[in-house]
């Protein structure tokens, strides 16, 4: 371990600059997000904007060929202790090509990848030029394809995963995701697309994260290890869902539902179900949230012949999951009722708190 020359200090001349490639990228990694406490700078797209860095298809065939909008994308060539390289997109490459159609039969994947090479002899990589370049991995046709993760230049950042489908003309037909990680400023929230992004963080007190998928900003506690969202909730309205009017059963049901695990990574939160029914018929009966097995009524109200019935129930879930619960209506001893079953007469709202 060793302190490293800023890149702004020469010699005694005040002429000739002490630092080192690798210097400089160290100096300029540490500006940027790291992995967590402890981490080193990965790989990534500085996020600017939404659009900074997105891979595109282009109309031009029969090769599958890519566009690149302008951005500035973090790759690193080697071990955290060599630093990372900052390479600038100024405007919207176009046509990176695969050189190669779309099969005949089954489906492949493209990666399309940005990298900086680097023919500095005081570097261990010896390539024959230092020029940055864009290019585009082809994987295998099958009816099951894979990624070829594994046949993607050393060093090479993958921006984009283009799964291009059977005999397509162009690559604007194939289906393109985003699957670099989104990097910022060193403190600021760290942008996530996808939720198993925080698991990959080395989280400690006051790390946020702003999962960009859920539209939530997340901080980390120490307290229990967990993230935490933070904000109002997300709420979910099911209408028209499917019941079918029955007169003296003892339980009618909507079906099961089910609250996804909403945040992801065993993040805490509160979920509050809100179910409304219109009942019609001689006699009454009580409106419930059931168990899945549709033989314990976790929360009940009574409700009227002619009248709409409304009960919520809340949940907590401190180590986040799946919430699966149904909704309906029981009968009263003796006597009779229908149920609506028009999106009208009864409606079911979900809320999803964090904690």
């Amino acid at each position: 371990m060793a302190l490293h020359h800023s890149p702004g200090v020469t010699d005694s001349t005040g002429i000739v600059g002490v630092a080192t490639p690798m210097d400089v990228r160290l100096a300029l990694g540490a500006l940027l997000s790291t992995s967590g406490v402890g981490g080193d700078v990965l790989p990534g797209i500085i996020y600017t904007s939404p659009s900074a860095g997105v891979v595109s298809g282009s109309t031009s065939g029969p090769n599958m060929q890519y566009n690149i909008a302008a951005g500035a994308f973090v790759v690193r060539r080697g071990t955290a202790a060599q630093g990372s390289d900052i390479v600038v997109n100024d405007g919207t490459v176009t046509n990176v090509s695969s050189a190669t159609p779309a099969p005949g039969s089954g489906s492949r994947y493209d990666l399309i990848w940005v990298r900086q090479r680097n023919a500095y002899t005081g570097d261990p990589w010896s390539d024959a030029t230092s020029d940055p370049d864009f290019g585009v991995t082809v994987g295998t046709a099958s009816g099951s394809p894979t990624k070829p993760t594994g046949s993607v230049p050393a060093g090479a950042l993958v921006l984009a995963e283009s799964l291009v489908g059977t005999s397509i003309a162009n690559a604007s037909l194939a289906t393109i995701t985003m699957v670099a990680p989104l990097k910022v400023a060193a403190g600021a929230p760290v942008p996530m697309r996808f939720s198993a992004d925080l698991a990959a963080l080395t989280g400690y007190d006051g790390l946020y994260a702003d999962h960009l998928g859920l539209d939530r900003l997340m901080r980390y506690s120490t307290t229990d290890s967990r993230w935490h969202a933070i904000g109002g909730p997300t709420v979910t309205t099911v209408t028209g869902l499917s019941l079918v009017a029955q007169s003296g059963a003892p339980i009618t049901t909507l079906g099961t539902q089910t609250v996804a695990d909403p945040f992801g990574s065993g993040v805490p939160y509160r979920v509050r179900l809100l179910y409304q029914c219109a009942v019609d018929g001689s006699g009454s009966g009580k409106l419930g949230l059931l168990s899945p097995a549709l033989t314990t009524v976790v929360r009940q109200s009574s409700v009227l012949p002619g009248t709409t019935g409304v009960i919520t129930h809340d949940l907590l879930m401190p180590t986040g999951g799946t919430v699966t619960f149904s909704a309906g209506v029981t009968a009263w001893a003796g006597g009779t009722w229908t149920v609506y079953a028009d999106a009208a007469a009864h409606t079911l709202s979900i809320d999803v708190w964090p904690l």
